[in-house]
């Protein structure tokens, strides 16, 4: 089993030989959340980024999922919209394990998100959800 790729070349290598695979994707799961903090309006350099950076560590997905559904639980309501265009945004382009690692909490994840949400973006969280419908696969 090899471990998960660094969420970027510039990101520390893990120097004690006794890390543990569940240590470093722990350690991804913390820089992910990290670079969220960064995703407090829409800007689709940033989305773009951690799009590819979910793709380019899909062996962590699991933990990058995590990430993402534990930020849009304790963002600010303001900071949501962003965070569920990077969702469908992982979901549309990156192929892999992560819409069945989405699947079991997304309808809780995205209600609850949708229920703190000020009417113009409950607009546009329902028009994100209609893409879903009608998205292939």
């Amino acid at each position: 089993m090899t471990s998960p790729t660094p969420l970027s070349s510039t990101a520390p290598q893990p120097t004690n030989p006794t890390t543990t695979p569940a240590a470093a994707l722990d350690q991804i799961k913390q820089e992910y959340r990290a670079s969220l903090q960064d995703l407090t309006f829409n800007s689709k350099p940033i989305i773009t980024n951690l799009t590819i950076i979910a793709q380019e560590n899909v062996n962590a997905a699991q933990a990058i999922v995590g990430a993402i559904e534990e930020q849009m639980r304790d963002a600010n309501p303001k900071h949501l919209l962003p965070l569920l265009y990077l969702t469908d945004s992982i979901l549309k382009n990156v192929s892999g394990p992560y819409p069945a690692i989405f699947a079991p909490n997304i309808v809780n994840t995205f209600s609850s998100s949708y229920a703190r949400v000020d009417n113009d973006d409950k607009a546009r969280f329902l028009r994100v959800l209609q893409t879903w419908r009608s998205h292939p696969g």
